[in-house]
């Protein structure tokens, strides 16, 4: 919420930028003057060129309207923000700190491409390999979460001995939720099955199938998991 002193700044800064904007455009060629700042010629042609190239701004005139407007928003702001000493805050300077990042990382990649254009061959290829790997199938699995691989394994070993998984995970799995339905998921898309390796090791199994081995995931948390059914993912 603006405090009544911001609301006033904020009102200064339009009309500042307002007036910037309305001025004639036999000044382009013309330093302007900001509350105290200079907008000088050379930074009011080259926002006119990037507005023509980047954004499509036809015509001069609206050209010149929208770079003095850009410009006078940033110089009050920058001014603003100065005089209260933002480049001093923490939070302030990393995101300062990761916008130039992004804008960098951006920059780099679009030489790089300019540079080393990639050909529709590679596009082709690319999305082959794609999908090569999806898998247009949703499953559902039941599972067991444990906090130790010897208590995964040592369950494993009675469900292949004939105990029922979903006796086991309403008794033993940590995910309350699932364990109150036998370990049960909802119907979910391989490749968003928060498993390590379950979109490969799923190939293999079928319906009812056990997946042998544990599977270790973070905050030392071990899963084992049953295949139960599969449908195909239609979108």
């Amino acid at each position: 919420m603006l405090s009544v002193k911001g609301i006033k700044i904020m009102k200064k800064v339009v009309m500042l930028c307002l007036l910037a904007a309305s001025m004639s455009t036999a000044l382009a060629q013309t330093a302007l003057k900001i509350n105290g700042q200079t907008i000088s010629a050379a930074e009011q042609k080259e926002l006119m060129e990037l507005l023509a190239k980047e954004k499509g701004i036809k015509g001069q005139e609206a050209q010149l309207t929208m770079a003095r407007q850009i410009l006078s928003e940033e110089k009050i702001i920058g001014q603003v923000a100065w005089r209260q000493k933002l480049e001093r805050d923490p939070l302030v300077k990393r995101k300062i700190a990761e916008s130039k990042n992004r804008i960098y990382r951006e920059a780099l990649v679009n030489s790089y491409l300019s540079k080393h254009p990639v050909t529709d061959q590679e596009l082709s290829a690319a999305y082959e390999a794609l999908k090569r790997q999806h898998n247009p199938n949703e499953v559902q699995i039941r599972y067991i979460l444990v906090d130790s691989e010897k208590e995964a394994k040592d369950l494993l070993y009675l469900i292949e001995i004939g105990e029922k998984m979903d006796k086991l995970a309403k008794e033993k799995s940590l995910d309350k939720a699932s364990a109150a339905d036998g370990g049960l998921l909802p119907f979910t898309a391989v490749s968003k099955v928060n498993i390590p390796g379950f979109a490969n090791a799923v190939k293999g199994l079928k319906k009812g199938q056990l997946y042998k081995q544990p599977m270790g995931i973070r905050f030392s948390a071990w899963r084992i998991a049953e295949w139960c059914r599969c449908r195909l993912l239609i979108r």
